[in-house]
């Protein structure tokens, strides 16, 4: 008997959190109607351009509506595949004008995630693209397989290097397609002493952190 009313006790313990937390949120969601505010994305720190925000560059704050941009972001999931233009102050409210598509930046552009890197095209193959799964963003390990008399002599010519951009070929050339990669000076230098062996080059798809 003490079970059961113990049982029942903590069912409507339960019971009553849920209500109040629910009972919070449509309190909370009518006070934004009658104050005419809405939560919306604004930058948590000096953001700089070129790079895709996380988390972590930005905030959630309420701001009156009628004060808002139309283009104003409220999840960081509409700036998905975007960076910022230029320079975004800090508690500036984000608006969609202030970003555009991350590849629009091109490989020079996106050097600015990796600095003391190079980037450095490899022609576009299958084996570059590993099966056509690259992707920008996408981080491979290079190896360089030699052909000889004596057999096949393979080195590693680069670990974990990020891929910048993927270089579709162009209609009047189809063997234009590269994939741009950025190097460390040293692996660049591993390059080019494989590339004058006339080595051909293999990528590897790492895992995404």
């Amino acid at each position: 008997m003490v079970y059961k009313v113990f049982r029942n006790y903590k069912a409507m313990l339960i019971i009553a959190a849920v209500c109040g937390i629910l009972a919070a949120v449509v309190a909370a969601n009518e006070w934004k109607k009658i104050t005419g505010t809405k939560d919306v994305l604004v930058a948590a720190v000096e953001i700089q351009p070129g790079k895709e925000l996380t988390s972590k560059e930005v905030a959630i704050e309420p701001k009156n509506e009628k004060d808002l941009p139309s283009d104003k972001i409220s999840d960081l999931t509409e700036l998905e595949g975007k960076a910022p233009r230029g320079v975004i102050p800090l508690g500036t409210v984000l608006r969609q004008s202030m970003f555009q598509p991350i590849e629009q930046f091109g490989a020079e552009g996106m050097l600015r995630e990796h600095p003391g890197r190079k980037a450095v095209a490899f022609q576009m193959d299958i084996e570059t693209t590993v099966g056509g799964q690259i992707k920008q963003g996408s981080a491979v390990d290079i190896h360089a397989i030699i052909a000889s008399a004596a057999g096949e002599k393979k080195s590693v010519v680069a670990e974990k290097a990020p891929i910048l951009v993927i270089s579709l070929p162009s209609a009047e050339n189809k063997n234009s397609g590269a994939v741009i990669v950025a190097l460390t000076p040293q692996e660049i230098d591993m390059l080019v002493r494989t590339s004058a062996e006339s080595a051909k080059y293999k990528f590897v798809l790492l895992p995404r952190d």
